[in-house]
């Protein structure tokens, strides 16, 4: 190849601009308020409450347009299997 431009794959890519996420990626939250770093137990215990608060919202459902992995941004094997490691399981409903 004599003169021109470099094949597509030897040509440097361009960085997104500053301030902008990669599609699908989700924002890293800020720091806690107090700026420590988070025990595995507390980690846990937040992901808990997370998960909790997303399958409330979504009825239960893991998975589809409307359920919890979507609201997360996971997989619903994924989320299944966070939920059997951290022991959530839906509540008993009224007998």
């Amino acid at each position: 190849m004599a003169g021109g431009a470099p094949p597509r794959a030897l040509r440097p890519h361009a960085d997104p601009p500053r301030g902008t996420l990669p599609e699908g990626a989700a924002p890293v939250a800020p720091p806690a308020a107090d700026d420590r770093v988070l025990t595995v137990t507390e980690i846990e215990d937040l992901e808990r409450r997370n998960i909790g608060r997303a399958l409330e919202i979504a009825g239960w459902k893991v998975s589809g347009a409307d359920g919890a992995a979507r609201l997360l941004g996971l997989n619903p094997n994924t989320l299944a299997s966070r939920m059997k490691k951290l022991g959530i399981r839906k509540p008993a409903g009224p007998s």
